[in-house]
């Protein structure tokens, strides 16, 4: 089924709405900026509510076995997660991490265009492919479009772009036997001899300049070399020498502190869903530390605290 076709089923809109409305979509967005942990802020780009729909539905279409995401991509995907992506390194002793800057924006619409021509031409004509481009790429004042952070969409689109870039550094990795991943802009590579990973991080870089797209940056700051001498992180979590995954001695003192809070004073309501974040991550990531909560304050007091 043609994606007109799709998306006049799945939305039940009129077809001449649905294009009036694509027509507009990169200047439909609602944008703000949040600070950064790191400092400094990000900014938002979020569509309006119809612009959404269209773009969660037309994502359905690439999905039904038209666009093919990678296996070393763990964000964004059905199954993995944070912790899926930190335990393919456990068992290593080196770790290199790298880092796109400005991953989002630095994915435009030529981008993704390459990628249709490769993967759906015999699916896809020259006005259908523009209006993909007009319903996915958020148009910011002053600048060429690009995919923003905020739209439903902009996740799957990232990740099938990035499929040339992660076959190419599979294939290389694989033949010097080290794992790698992709956390949305986040590369993880782990192995048992740094030489070999030195290697590879200038591979990437080669890669980077070589590939016809997308065009993306390393940000130089954010590249690390780490050893089990040091403490290795992944996606913010911790690879033990013991070849476990924690949540880390000091995000547990700040969840044992919070939890105490939330049981003997009122606490706002953002802090309280913070604390459900962290709860659910420790769920996850290290059900044992969960267990001794629960020993600590309570199973009651900890479902209260889930279920507020």
């Amino acid at each position: 089924m043609r994606i007109m076709a799709w998306l006049v089923q799945e939305i039940m809109m009129p077809e001449n709405d649905i294009r009036h409305l694509a027509s507009t979509a990169p200047f439909r967005y609602k944008v703000y900026d949040i600070p950064k942990r790191s400092g400094g802020t990000r900014t938002i780009a979020q569509p309006t509510a119809g612009v959404k729909a269209l773009q969660i539905a037309a994502v359905r279409w690439l999905e039904a076995g038209r666009v093919p995401i990678h296996a070393c991509a763990t964000a964004y995907c059905k199954g993995r997660s944070i912790r899926y992506n930190a335990a393919q390194h456990v068992r290593n002793s080196f770790l290199l991490k790298m880092d796109f800057r400005d991953f989002f924006h630095s994915i435009v619409p030529e981008d993704f265009s390459g990628l249709l021509i490769n993967r759906l031409s015999s699916e896809i004509d020259e006005d259908e492919m523009l209006f993909l481009q007009r319903l996915f790429f958020w148009k910011p004042r002053g600048k060429p479009p690009c995919l923003s952070i905020g739209a439903p969409s902009s996740p799957f689109i990232s990740n099938a772009v990035m499929y040339p870039f992660d076959e190419n550094i599979s294939e290389y990795v694989t033949r010097k036997g080290i794992t790698y991943t992709r956390y949305a802009d986040d590369l993880t590579f782990s192995g048992h001899d740094r030489d070999d990973l030195e290697a590879t991080e200038a591979w990437v870089r080669y890669v980077c300049q070589r590939l016809p797209y997308p065009h993306l940056t390393i940000n130089d700051r954010k590249t690390v070399f780490a050893s089990k001498r040091y403490r290795r992180t992944v996606t913010g979590l911790v690879l033990t020498n013991d070849k476990q995954i924690s949540i880390g001695r000091e995000r547990k003192r700040a969840i044992r502190a919070a939890v105490h809070r939330f049981l003997t004073r009122p606490m706002p309501d953002d802090e309280v869903a913070r604390i459900r974040g962290w709860l659910a991550c420790v769920k996850d990531v290290e059900p044992a530390f969960f267990g001794r909560l629960e020993r600590r304050y309570g199973a009651d007091g900890l479902k209260r605290l889930l279920k507020t």
